[in-house]
């Protein structure tokens, strides 16, 4: 069989193929159920987004808290540790006055 024929036969067999998807595609479901069904399939997905845009809301809002709770929590620390290196350096202080006398 040469290449021509080849292609040829396949490009029939193809077309009859799609055109007997196509007659029973249309049988089974009409038109205008398929385009009412994409509607309803189109407002289902707005309306998830929307509740992914929410929740992706929430999230965020809990990321910036946890975040300021986190740097309140830092802030406190250094401030911890500001104060007992003023204790340490007024200790170290003392000890060399009382070394002195």
């Amino acid at each position: 069989m040469s290449q021509i024929t080849r292609d040829e036969t396949l490009t029939r067999l193809l077309s009859k193929i799609f055109s007997f998807i196509s007659r029973r595609f249309r049988r089974e479901l009409p038109l205008a159920d398929l385009s009412s069904a994409t509607v309803r399939r189109n407002s289902d997905l707005e309306n998830r987004v929307a509740e992914l845009e929410v929740e992706l809301l929430v999230w965020k809002q809990a990321h910036s808290v946890a975040l300021e709770a986190s740097e309140r929590e830092v802030k406190a620390h250094n401030v911890q540790i500001a104060a007992l290196n003023r204790q340490i350096s007024s200790m170290d202080t003392f000890n060399s006055v009382r070394q002195t006398i």
